[in-house]
């Protein structure tokens, strides 16, 4: 008399479209969390290489790291590569250019930027240093004038 019917009844597609809501809802941002941090960590690479660079430099040339003069395109061209940071980032706004000063007789020399971070309202100082191995990356409440 009455047929067997397979298939899914609506509550049960109501609770799968359910699950599969806070999955997402509980996945989505952590995914883009982990984007901003990847686009961070590739501005620390970038400043990485520059810091090689430098040293580089300092041991070519007599143990003097370059003038603020030799070093301008270099940080023009930095400036620039870091222009993707407005692009590809929602949360992270380049606020500054780079800054190059040297110190100690040219024997020193200390180069950073800064990023604004729109989703906590701070901003990120990164630096690299001839005293430092690596990058620096630092929260900041504002930007030094």
């Amino acid at each position: 008399m009455f047929k067997s019917q397979s298939g899914f009844t609506l509550i049960e597609m109501m609770v799968v479209l359910v699950i599969i809501g806070i999955l997402v809802g509980v996945g989505a941002p952590h995914i883009m969390q982990a984007r901003d941090n990847a686009e961070v960590a590739a501005l620390q690479m970038e400043l990485s290489g520059l810091q090689l660079a430098l040293e580089q430099y300092y041991l070519d040339n007599e143990y003097v790291y370059p003038q603020t003069e030799e070093i301008g395109g270099i940080v023009a061209e930095f400036n620039h590569l870091l222009a993707y940071v407005n692009e590809i980032g929602e949360d992270y706004e380049l606020v500054t250019g780079a800054e190059y000063t040297l110190e100690n007789n040219d024997k020193d020399y200390t180069f950073l930027i800064y990023v604004k971070d729109d989703s906590e309202g701070d901003y990120i100082r990164l630096t690299i240093s001839s005293s430092s191995a690596g990058v620096a990356r630092e929260r900041v409440d504002n930007i030094p004038q």
